[in-house]
């Protein structure tokens, strides 16, 4: 009987993984860290470990707005004309 540990396992997969393209490596090693263990134990006659109860928690979250009163101003524009009168002397030629 051969027993491969975890360290020769992803030895191996490592240098497989080099190769392939990135995608692919990604899922090729989520289905190694989660399923490994198990399979590894599975195929080499080893006990499987039991599940571990454990204490977890959900976040819970709502968005509360309050309401109030608010003034908001609006600029206003004005166009505003300056009249000037001036006087012009010019010289008359007859």
């Amino acid at each position: 009987m051969v027993y491969f540990s975890r360290h020769s396992l992803r030895t191996a997969v490592c240098g497989i993984i080099t190769a392939l393209p990135r995608v692919t490596a990604v899922v090729l090693w989520t289905v190694v860290l989660l399923v490994g263990d198990t399979a590894l134990a599975q195929c080499c006659g080893q006990s499987i470990p039991a599940p571990v109860a454990t204490q977890t928690y959900r976040l819970d979250y709502q968005t509360v707005y309050d309401e109030q009163q608010v003034t908001a101003y609006r600029t206003v524009y004005e166009t505003v004309y300056d009249t000037q009168n001036y006087t012009v002397q010019k010289p008359v030629w007859e």
